[in-house]
């Protein structure tokens, strides 16, 4: 069966700290040439993903994309009453040592939040598992990708293929008329060429035994089977 090497390949995958999207590119290479595009944060599954990848594809340029997102939940968190609290009672802890420190903006608030909740959620290895779920379902889309694009090829394939074979035909119904004609017209340029001045010449002064012979008789001359018709009678001079 054939398939094709370009194809593309998605899959994704839920979780209770997230989701995960995988994104699969894939080009034609004699060999496997894998390219990663994925956030710091998820690095450590590029290996498990390496591999999985290598069981499953032999060759191909794959571009591969990777990207995650928690929850909207988690992102609405942060002005809640237990973030604002515990903000408040870490500002109180700090005056105690430094009472001129100034209270922070709600822009500081929002970018501590999003620090805070982002170092609880995006634990690499607990990103890992996800990573390989949504990487099969990409692999599985990328497959039938190629195998939908490799049939069309091959429909393709055979639709030249009888093309080239009616052509063929045609010449093959031609080829004794074609033929015919090239000999006829080899026959003339032979006996052409036997009639130049230059041959003519040699054959004088190199045979003239021969050049009698053949005045005499031009059916005792080799060629003489192949002249045209229309000179068999006459001898060259």
């Amino acid at each position: 069966m054939i398939s094709s090497m370009t194809a593309f390949g998605s899959g994704r995958h839920e979780f209770e700290l997230g989701h995960v999207t995988i994104e699969l590119r894939s080009v034609n290479s004699r060999y496997l040439d894998l390219q990663f595009r994925l956030p710091d944060e998820l690095r450590l599954a590029e290996i498990p993903l390496r591999e999985k990848l290598s069981q499953r594809l032999t060759r191909g340029k794959i571009d591969i994309r990777v990207n995650f997102s928690k929850p909207r939940s988690l992102s609405d968190d942060r002005l809640g009453i237990e973030s604002l609290s515990r903000i408040a009672t870490q500002l109180q802890a700090v005056r105690q040592t430094l009472p001129d420190v100034a209270p922070p903006s709600l822009a500081d608030i929002l970018a501590w939040s999003d620090s805070e909740s982002s170092s609880q959620h995006t634990d690499p290895q607990m990103w890992v598992e996800p990573c390989v779920i949504a990487l099969e379902q990409a692999i599985d889309e990328l497959l039938l990708g190629r195998a939908r694009e490799g049939s069309r090829l091959a429909k393709s394939m055979l639709e030249q293929s009888k093309s080239m074979l009616d052509i063929v035909e045609q010449v093959q119904a031609h080829l004794p008329d074609l033929l015919r004609t090239q000999r006829e017209k080899l026959r003339r340029n032979c006996w052409k060429l036997y009639k130049t001045p230059f041959l003519v010449a040699f054959r004088t002064s190199l045979a003239p035994s021969c050049l009698s012979a053949s005045q005499a008789n031009p059916a005792s001359l080799p060629c003489a089977s192949t002249w045209p018709k229309s000179s068999r009678g006459c001898a060259p001079t």
